[in-house]
């Protein structure tokens, strides 16, 4: 009864693991021998061999080496990562010690059932409270993955540090019930370790949360400083570019009389000198002036602005603009809409570190008292539909969109991310936030 209680937790843990290491279990079967999956749960199930020969102290031990094991087999058979392999069987250990811990803790002080002396019923029930807290507490787990895109090995070291911990405490708890006549076997016990584990892991995964929310502060605060910084240079460039436009202006007609007189004075030289000197003031206009995708001062700006910095980080930007009324799109709009999705874009591009050659595709077009926008960015092809989350900026374009009854489509392709927007005017006028 044992051998096949066994054989029933491990395939258990077996679908639990391939679910945490988002891996389908159906598809890793069907392209691996049948009998090389079958091995895998029967390495599972080493453990169950001390089990039937005694219980010694050292159970816990060889169960938790056995478990290490298995888990790490499976991991090379689920094809995933070295990182992944580290973290998963770490986090899944946690998981299935803690889950063990506390579903003994419920038969034996809750319903005072003996561990020692399990009928077909209680070791049934054992396996079912085990494995609803362990798919509990993998659910958890999952989604503090879920909710961090890009891992590094500071937050790797947070989230195992008190995950190592907490295994170690498990051990040692485990192996002190195994002796006999031990007064840890009390209920005071139980719930002394077990609050100690979970205040433990609570915290560092507050404290995790929190240093990330102060990285994304600073990160944040670094990216505005930057964009203003973009934003001075751009309006000196075209302050000064006006001023030297304006002089050549002013003094163009000194100029044509002075070319004038060398001329006819045939001074040849003088006038070709005066000439390339004139050109070379008239390419460093062309140089430096802003371009102009739209006679909308506001959005314009914007553009230049957030053309400029892409183009620092080695993105491409092509820009098509058509607006026949600029009293159509507001501030808010330019800033909250048009803004974002840029900015969107262009954090998708930088934190891209496999392709190649970055580019970002803006189309905004005027059709009647409608606005079309539509924002295209190079993505890796690893991006998919369940790794997308919508920002702050993302929910108030959703705003803005709703509140004109718009219409927002996302289309992920390849890799290609597109954002397609339409605002319904009415009477000329788009409603702000």
């Amino acid at each position: 009864m044992t051998v096949l209680f066994s054989f029933i937790s491990s395939a258990v843990d077996i679908v639990l693991f391939s679910i945490i290491s988002n891996k389908s279990l159906i598809k890793k079967i069907k392209k691996h021998n049948f009998i090389f999956s079958c091995l895998i749960l029967i390495i599972g199930n080493i453990n169950v061999l001390t089990n039937l020969l005694s219980n010694a102290y050292l159970i816990p031990f060889v169960n938790f080496i056995c478990m290490t094991i298995f888990l790490l087999t499976l991991s090379v058979y689920l094809n995933n990562s070295f990182r992944d392999t580290v973290v998963l069987t770490i986090l899944f250990m946690f998981c299935s010690l803690f889950s063990e811990l506390i579903s003994g803790g419920i038969l034996s002080f809750v319903l005072s059932v003996d561990l020692l002396n399990l009928n077909f019923y209680s070791h049934l029930l054992l396996i079912l409270i085990n494995f609803l807290i362990k798919f509990i507490v993998i659910l958890i787990i999952i989604t503090i993955i879920n909710n961090i895109q890009m891992w590094n090995i500071t937050e790797i070291l947070i989230l195992l540090s008190s995950t190592t911990f907490s295994i170690v405490i498990l051990i040692v708890y485990s192996y002190l019930l195994f002796i006999k006549n031990s007064s840890f076997s009390s209920t005071y016990h139980f719930v002394f370790f077990s609050v100690i584990v979970i205040l433990l892991n609570l915290s560092t995964i507050s404290q995790f949360y929190i240093l990330k929310l102060l990285q994304n502060q600073r990160t944040e605060k670094e990216n505005i400083e930057h964009e203003i910084n973009t934003y001075k240079t751009v309006i000196n460039d075209s302050i000064e570019s006006q001023t030297v436009f304006e002089s050549i202006l002013h003094d163009f007609k000194n100029s044509i009389i002075l070319i004038d007189k060398y001329v006819r004075n045939s001074e040849k030289t003088k006038a070709l000198e005066y000439i390339q000197q004139f050109q070379s003031e008239i390419t460093y206009i062309h140089e430096k002036q802003l371009h102009i995708y739209t006679t909308n001062e506001d959005l314009n700006y914007l553009l230049i602005a957030k053309k400029f910095y892409a183009n620092s980080q080695n993105i491409s930007m092509n820009i098509d603009c058509f607006l026949t009324d600029n009293s159509l799109i507001s501030t808010d709009i330019i800033v909250v809409i048009i803004g974002n999705l840029i900015d969107n874009a262009i954090n998708a591009c930088i934190n891209d570190d496999f392709t190649s050659e970055k580019y970002i595709r803006l189309k905004i077009k005027q059709v009647d008292d409608n606005l079309h926008i539509i924002v295209q960015n190079s993505i890796p092809s690893e991006v998919t539909e369940e790794n997308l989350i919508d920002g702050i900026g993302i929910k108030n374009i959703k705003k803005i969109v709703n509140k004109n009854n718009g219409f927002y489509k996302r289309i992920l392709r390849d890799c290609d991310y597109t954002v397609k927007i339409i605002l319904w005017g009415k009477n000329n006028k788009l409603s702000n936030i």
